[in-house]
């Protein structure tokens, strides 16, 4: 239930798959909010340009308990934040909690509970890793429903990645519970590298500087129920949200994000420089991002693909069930899908191959495909029930650099925007950019 200075009669509340299944009532200044199933959800109230974000997620399970469990409270770390606590930076006994569940065979959960200290639930920590996880048996770090772990700004060990949690080179491992990282704009939130069979589960991780969540060198990963925020009021770009990179068999399933740049992209950059002459990086594909909602600045991308297409496949990538949310809604319009490849290397193209974007929302943004040095062949791109609110087709481009290097088979599906349906007609109409892209094709349902 929510009090507003206005009438509680006068919300928006996004995006319109989810609100539907909401029950709302509003009276006088009050509007009650009844979910019966977790949701993510962009309430605005009024005339308040800043929206009301609310998470509802569905309660995980407790904790294990029993042999093979230990917490960080019996290893003495305690959540604390009293003045002569809070400058003491607790990530050394923190990490050696972690480097014993890791080590000894005869653990499998490592707890970090909300309970035990002044009752603040929050952790100052430096930053933390899994590394060399063997994966012989699974092991978990479980965060209490409230845990906050707040990073201290300090960096640990032979392995300075950015990220405030990094899991390195391990396997069979899970993260979760309903809890924050909190990277106190000092880098970024979520590293993953050269790992396998890696859960990460109902964590909000905020206040990144750089990207919010990386993932790359890895195979069968998954986030869900996940939580990215950004502040998109801070000067700063390549903010991110979730980017996945040189990895196969990962997903992004049910999230939210914030950034005020891309929100999540698919990417194979140059690992031995950007230019034009370099080696091929390892494939991308089997990648899934569904069950998203994204809220950022129009002007920026959503979902991008490519900027960096350095490997020899880019394949199998499914978009779907996705709401964008402008931010602050501008003149200039980004794009809401960049299927942008441009850091490629000559003489070695990449393919890319069965891309689809389905179920997919947004306010005024952009579709583009373009590939601006050529080196690239894309064939099978699918656009479907893809609905923008403002907008005309002008927004849209497939550019493909020249006979050799071009676009073939794209289908759009029931695109709409403005509520005009797009069609061979309505794109030329409307000055929809087509260039060396064979087989596109215009489709309807109704």
């Amino acid at each position: 239930r929510l009090a507003s200075d206005t009438s509680s009669s006068n919300y928006t509340l996004r995006p319109a798959r989810l609100a539907a299944r909401v029950g709302a009532t509003a009276a006088g200044d009050e509007l009650e909010l009844k979910l019966s199933e977790p949701a993510y959800l962009v309430l605005k109230l009024g005339d308040e340009q800043s929206p009301l974000l609310i998470f509802a997620d569905a309660p995980p399970p407790p904790p294990p308990s029993g042999p093979g469990v230990i917490s960080v409270a019996s290893r003495g770390v305690k959540p604390s934040i009293r003045p002569e606590y809070a400058s003491q930076d607790q990530g050394d006994a923190m990490q050696a909690a972690i480097d014993e569940l890791l080590a000894n065979d005869t653990l499998h959960t490592l707890v970090i509970p909300t309970s035990g200290g002044d009752g603040s639930a929050t952790y100052v920590v430096h930053d933390l890793h899994v590394r060399n996880a063997p994966g012989r048996i699974h092991k978990h770090i479980v965060l209490e429903n409230g845990v906050l772990l707040q990073r201290s700004g300090g960096h640990i060990g032979a392995l300075t990645s950015p990220g405030f949690f990094t899991i390195h080179n391990s396997s069979n491992f899970t993260l979760r519970g309903l809890a924050t990282l909190d990277a106190f704009n000092g880098g970024q939130g979520l590293y993953v590298a050269d790992s396998s069979d890696v859960l990460v589960d109902g964590l909000m991780v905020r206040n990144s500087w750089w990207w919010n969540t990386e993932i790359e060198h890895s195979t069968r990963l998954t986030l869900s129920n996940y939580i990215a925020l950004n502040d998109p009021g801070l000067p700063f770009h390549q903010n991110d949200g979730v980017n996945f990179e040189h990895s196969t068999h990962v997903a992004l399933r049910r999230a939210f994000l914030v950034s005020a740049d891309d929100l999540t992209c698919v990417k194979a950059d140059p690992e031995d420089g950007a230019g034009l002459d370099g080696s091929y990086t390892p494939d991308i594909g089997e990648v899934v991002v569904d069950d998203v909602v994204g809220l950022n600045p129009d002007y920026d991308i959503s979902l991008k693909l490519g900027w960096g297409a350095a490997a020899r496949r880019i394949y199998n990538v499914s978009y779907s069930n996705i709401d964008l949310v402008d931010l602050y809604p501008v003149s200039r319009p980004g794009d809401v899908i960049n299927l942008y490849l441009t850091l490629v290397h000559r003489d070695k193209p990449v393919e890319v191959t069965n891309i689809s974007f389905t179920n997919i929302t947004f306010d005024k943004q952009g579709i583009k495909v373009d590939m601006p040095h050529g080196y690239a062949h894309v064939k099978g791109v699918r656009f479907e029930n893809v609905v923008g609110q403002r907008g005309n087709f002008s927004s849209i481009e497939l550019s493909g650099h020249s006979d050799e290097y071009g676009i073939d088979d794209v289908l759009f599906r029931d695109v709409y925007l403005g509520g005009r349906l797009l069609t061979a007609e309505s794109a030329a109409a409307d000055g929809m950019k087509v260039a060396f892209a064979r087989g596109v094709r215009y489709e309807s349902s109704s």
